[in-house]
């Protein structure tokens, strides 16, 4: 087509730019365009290719060529194609052979005004960025260095990277079995990419098709979106996550043949509705609207997935949402966060068992349409049973490395200290007896940006206080408390002494009373350490666990 729109245009070549270039085959190169006044573009290329045998001179005689062609029919760049290619054919000038005649029949299908399948207007959208975003500038750019940077970028692209591959099927079953084989063989597509035609060939020509393509379009415009699937199906079912055929767990969960086309449309309808609850619990926001639940109740989602990053329990928290009441969603966060820092962050289980119980009750919230808490909360204490994981292992590990203080664990710190405050003041009324410490005292939320750790014992002590045995202990639990008040960082490296006050700083000033009982103390030595340490210990004994 290009070649008959040359002749029919009489483009010829002009060499005043190529005059420009500067390379070893020059001269043989011009001797050649003397002899050859009228040689149409692709032929000099071909012929120059053939001389500039250096790859670098290829290139450039490469892009100057294309260049001046852009330049040369920008006249007829509005040429109707179609209208082109018929006149030609009509009056003998192109051969056309029946399988080119079917590509241009195809290509013309996409002009027509009407369409309304989704999938071919996405192809024509497409084209006209292309056409808008990409070749128009590309034109109008008037550096000539940048226009072929462009230009040699665009052309790659679309010869090199580029593949078109047609699907012809009189079934439609084969037809999207052959299109899951073929992608197997190349990039994987996505859960929406393999489930979207599926349900549309269920729904083709009723009423719900064009609502169903909107919404896995949308959908599919999500970052997440895959991340997202995994999450909703393991919300009804047990999956692998290294499971690749996920869709079709799916389809025999949701989309079987025989399924009411209008099932169809709701179920993608709440597929779709659902992400929204699943990207506020996956960033720990609460995702109810009411105010009923307290803002301290609500931050303990935060906690679990922000400052224990912990996020496996996603799928069973979205089946509490879809089943039960927010009161049982507040309660079933609970369970999970006290479990969660005992077994998981401090005796550093294996997940595999606290997912089995997920799995568990997600099951038996689908098949019971509403959330056994007792039930839940039973199969829990079990796992606070398992050998490394009880009251005394927990005791010792306590002590240890996940709550030693390092950069990379801060998060884990101040979530621990941050608790022990929340629940300090319950504790004071039950020194004498180990009860359990079900509700905080204090709710005012302690954020991440608004407190920071201290070492009551200095990390870089001054000589005229050292002491052995706290150089030992610096960094451990004992050794550590929050600071909220700004005024406390001045704190640095004095002595215990003078932190306990100062003129505008000190423990005496602080609101966190953990923080704040250090005044009662004369100084900081070993016992008042270890009687600390057991203090945060004894007061995590009596929170994360679920007797």
């Amino acid at each position: 087509i290009i070649e008959s729109i040359e002749n029919s245009q009489n483009i010829l070549t002009d060499w005043d730019e190529l005059n420009k270039l500067d390379f070893k085959s020059k001269k043989r190169v011009f001797n050649f365009i003397n002899e050859n006044h009228n040689i149409k573009y692709k032929d000099l290329y071909d012929k120059l290719s053939k001389i500039a045998k250096v790859k670098s001179e290829k290139k450039e005689l490469r892009e100057e060529i294309i260049l001046q062609y852009l330049e040369d029919i920008l006249l007829v760049y509005r040429i109707d194609l179609n209208d082109y290619i018929k006149t030609m054919k009509e009056n003998g000038e192109m051969d056309i052979d029946e399988e080119e005649q079917e590509n241009i029949e195809i290509l013309r299908s996409f002009d027509s005004k009407n369409i309304k399948t989704t999938s071919h207007k996405k192809i024509i959208d497409a084209w006209n960025v292309i056409e808008n975003e990409l070749i128009k500038p590309l034109i109008d750019e008037e550096d000539r260095s940048v226009q072929i940077e462009k230009l040699m970028n665009l052309i790659n692209v679309f010869m090199k990277k580029t593949h078109i591959v047609t699907i012809i099927s009189t079934n439609e079953d084969s037809a999207y079995t052959m299109f899951q084989v073929l992608n197997d063989r190349g990039r994987s597509l996505g859960i929406v990419d393999l489930l979207r035609p599926y349900t549309l060939q269920l729904l083709e020509g009723t009423q719900y098709f064009e609502k169903v393509a909107d919404y896995w379009d949308k959908l599919a415009e999500k970052d997440d979106c895959d991340k997202y699937l995994q999450a909703y199906i393991e919300s009804y079912m047990k999956v692998s996550s290294s499971d690749k055929k996920i869709h079709n767990k799916y389809i025999d969960k949701f989309f079987k043949d025989s399924i009411n086309k209008y099932e169809i449309l709701a179920r993608v309808e709440h597929i779709f509705n659902t992400y929204d609850v699943y990207e506020k619990i996956r960033k720990g926001e609460w995702p109810y609207d009411s105010t009923k639940t307290s803002s301290w109740d609500k931050n303990r989602l935060k906690q679990i997935i922000s400052r224990l990053s912990y996020s496996k329990s996603v799928p069973l928290l979205l089946a509490v949402y879809d089943k039960g009441t927010e009161d049982d969603f507040v309660k079933i966060i609970d369970i999970i966060e006290r479990v969660t820092f005992r077994y998981i962050t401090i005796c550093e289980k294996r997940s595999t068992n606290l997912i089995k119980v997920y799995c568990k009750t997600i099951e038996d919230i689908r098949k019971n349409g509403f959330v056994n808490i007792e039930k839940f909360k039973e199969k829990m204490k079990e796992l606070l049973k398992e050998h490394g994981c009880s009251l005394e292992d927990f005791k010792m590990k306590l002590d240890g490395k996940k709550l030693t203080y390092s950069k990379g664990n801060t998060k884990i710190i101040q979530y621990f200290l941050s608790t022990i405050e929340y629940y300090y003041s319950d504790y004071e009324c039950n020194r004498s007896n180990s009860n359990i410490l079900k509700n905080p005292t204090k709710t005012v939320l302690l954020n991440d940006d608004d407190i920071w750790i201290e070492h009551i014992y200095s990390q870089t002590a001054r000589e005229d206080y050292k002491d052995d045995y706290l150089e030992n202990i610096v960094n451990n639990i004992g050794n550590l408390v929050l600071l909220q008040d700004d005024h406390n960082r001045k704190l640095g490296n004095k002595s215990f002494k003078e932190k306990k006050s100062g003129p505008d700083y000190g423990y005496d000033k602080e609101k966190i009373t953990i923080t704040k009982k250090l005044i009662d103390l004369d100084k900081w030595e070993k016992q008042e350490y270890m009687e600390r340490r057991d203090m945060y210990i004894d007061i995590a004994t009596r929170i994360f666990l679920l007797d």
